[in-house]
């Protein structure tokens, strides 16, 4: 049996609110993907243009890629463990 590998759109504004401790701006680079590399890992790729973004959807759509259309959220669970850790002085 195969894996399925998922490409998702992401936008920047989402990591900001999922991730509330996060300061910068992505150095302009505010649309992104984050698509599967195989054994359930992931990884993501920032854009500076949506159209720069879809472009590359639209590639690894026409590959073996299967699109993930809900929005985009971070999973709370990890935000508040990275906010434990950051509220006992583990992580700056």
């Amino acid at each position: 049996m195969s894996e399925e590998l998922t490409i998702q759109k992401l936008h920047w504004d989402n990591i900001k609110k999922g991730y509330p401790y996060i300061e910068d701006n992505n150095d302009g680079y505010i649309y992104g993907i984050e698509y599967s590399i195989g054994l359930g890992d992931t990884d993501q790729q920032w854009f500076k243009s949506e159209t720069e973004r879809d472009r590359m959807v639209e590639e690894m759509l026409m590959d073996i890629y299967l699109e993930i259309e809900e929005p985009y959220q971070v999973n709370p669970f990890v935000t508040n463990l990275i906010q434990e850790q950051m509220d006992k002085g583990l992580l700056r």
